[in-house]
């Protein structure tokens, strides 16, 4: 991989509903949201890639926009740029791509009134309409499993 150190900056905050994708390999957070911090099941064992990072900032995002918590988004102090092939990359993002979009919309759906991360994302695991596949239910013991640990 090429790394390089950054010489520019770049930051942004996110309003409450505006999306961003933010690569997980640069990336820092207070702690107190670890409850929700859980990266997805990933990997050709389990039928999806690439999503892990972009459906755990969903639930996340759910919560902070909830809590009124704001996301700052900064520049990589080291740029990593990591070759990759466009091709493959979309293949390996197909199936995602497919669930995407309807997994989302039903995370933005559910109505937040508790006011600890830890409980909001206990409720997001208990009411959001997860597709009907053995990779759901196995990822819903999961998520219920890395919430016991809190």
């Amino acid at each position: 991989p090429d790394i390089r150190i950054k010489s520019q900056v770049f930051n942004f905050s996110l309003a409450p509903a505006q999306f961003a994708p933010i690569s997980s390999m640069n990336l820092a957070f207070k702690t107190k949201i670890i409850p929700a911090f859980y990266f997805l099941l990933m990997g050709p064992q389990w039928g999806f890639d690439r999503f892990d990072d972009i459906w755990c900032g969903l639930f996340v995002k759910k919560i902070c926009d909830h809590l009124g918590y704001s996301i700052v988004n900064g520049s990589p102090i080291i740029e990593h740029r990591k070759a990759s092939i466009p091709n493959i990359n979309e293949k390996k993002e197909e199936d995602g791509m497919n669930i995407n979009e309807a997994l989302w919309k039903s995370i933005f759906s559910v109505s937040l009134t508790q006011m600890s991360v830890k409980d909001g994302y206990t409720k997001l695991v208990g009411e959001v309409n997860f597709p009907v596949l053995p990779y759901f239910e196995a990822l819903k013991r999961a998520m219920n499993r890395w919430i016991s640990f809190f």
